[in-house]
């Protein structure tokens, strides 16, 4: 490239983004890749919810003003979410807790009987065995995976489409 002919000005944002999509969806990919691992080659045990804890986090305006609009608006911008911990027996072990998001809706009770999906060489490795808990976020893992590789993969094709500017 002829070192007197500068850069298109897009270029470089473009390839900023293309690369950047690309590192997120190799960070996708691994996690998805622990998630379809326990998908593949789980085993499925019977457990109960032992607890349920609430955590709300207050997004938005972090301000401590003591007026009564500032609490209204943090108050509405609140998030909750759901912790339930769960009790199961592997195969040959003693019974062991492990805790959980309830994702995609919060269902469960304390008491409740649910499947639980364990590795055999990691039970420490377990999740609810469910549409809700196990396939779903799976679902939506690979859906996001394929959309930020594409786009990343677009996005460098682009950048290597965008020709220098000339100056005559």
């Amino acid at each position: 490239m002829n070192s007197n002919c500068p850069k298109s000005p897009g270029r470089g944002v473009v390839l900023f983004f293309g690369w950047s999509l690309l590192l997120l969806t190799v960070l996708f990919l691994g996690r998805l890749v622990l998630d379809a691992r326990l998908a593949a080659f789980g085993v499925i045990a019977d457990g109960a919810v032992t607890k349920i804890e609430m955590n709300t986090t207050y997004g938005g305006s972090s301000s401590h003003r003591s007026s009564g609009s500032g609490y209204r608006r943090r108050k509405s911008d609140a998030s909750t979410s759901y912790h339930a911990t769960v009790r199961f027996a592997p195969v040959g072990e003693e019974p062991r807790d492990f805790k959980t998001v309830s994702t995609f809706g919060h269902e469960l009770k304390v008491g409740d009987a649910v499947k639980v999906i364990h590795l055999p060489w990691n039970p420490g490795a377990a999740e609810i065995y469910s549409a809700k808990q196990l396939w779903l976020p799976l679902g939506v893992g690979v859906t996001v995976t394929l959309i930020t590789g594409g786009l990343g993969g677009f996005l460098l094709r682009l950048a290597g489409r965008i020709k220098p500017v000339t100056v005559t």
